[in-house]
């Protein structure tokens, strides 16, 4: 009866190699797996967006991951005339990356920063934090109340 110790010694070498070989092809195709350019979408993947308010032609746009808030302006025939563009200044940014998905609202002269943050949808917050601002606290519940879930 053969020893496995003999075994062991007589071919050490082969099984060294044959797994170095399989540690490096699990990590190889571990590497893959968790790579983190896939995690990105490509550059030409197709995304819709929402673009709404104060521009010549709302509606639902389809553009490139790539592409920015500037060009959902101009794909919805660029601002129109009741754009309040000092608003605006305040709350768009012009170069952030479209969001699949996503809306993108042009203010109308008359609206307020609080009437358009109103339409938004908010995730529950904690009552520590709002507690911590209690002159805003019942204006935020009174918004979450309102949105249907």
């Amino acid at each position: 009866m053969i020893n496995f110790n003999q075994l062991l010694e007589k071919f050490t070498l082969p099984l060294t190699i044959v797994l170095s070989i399989s540690l490096l092809i699990g990590a190889y195709f571990f590497i893959q797996r968790f790579d983190g350019s896939r995690a990105n979408p490509p550059d030409n993947q197709q995304i819709t967006v929402d673009i709404a308010g104060a521009v010549n032609q709302p509606g639902v746009y389809a553009f490139t991951a790539e592409q920015i808030v500037e060009d959902a302006i101009k794909a919805a025939g660029g601002l129109s005339d009741q754009a309040d563009l000092t608003l605006m200044a305040k709350i768009i940014n012009r170069a952030a990356l479209l969001q699949d998905h996503g809306k993108v609202y042009i203010p109308v002269a008359g609206d307020t920063a609080l009437s358009i943050s109103a339409s938004a949808t908010f995730p529950p917050a904690p009552l520590l934090i709002l507690l911590a601002v209690p002159e805003e606290t019942v204006s935020l519940i009174s918004m979450r109340l309102l949105q249907p879930n």
